[in-house]
């Protein structure tokens, strides 16, 4: 039996759907969404350390202690995290 035939493909309700068919669905719905943000943030880490280490290596006599790194890559996250916060909450509507 398949599980897709089960499933009626609408708007972006598969994956809940799906799961929701699983044995324990609970768990896998769980297990899916840790999975999820962990891709999600292995994806953007990665990213970042990128950046942050061309922009650290485009200005290395600028950056000559450890500290000085640690406090450009702590002021750019502060930056974007600023940045992005009024995109994820209802301040511009």
């Amino acid at each position: 039996m398949l599980l897709a035939s089960h499933i009626q493909i609408t708007n972006k309700k598969v994956y809940p759907e799906a799961l929701s068919l699983l044995p324990i669905p609970n768990l896998w719905c769980v297990l899916f969404f840790l999975m999820m943000i962990t891709i999600g943030f292995g994806s953007i880490l990665s990213l970042m350390e990128c950046v942050l280490d061309a922009i650290i290596e485009s200005f290395k006599h600028r950056f000559r202690t450890e500290s000085s790194k640690i406090l450009f890559r702590l002021g750019f996250i502060t930056l974007l995290f600023l940045v992005g916060l009024p995109m994820t909450t209802r301040v511009m509507k």
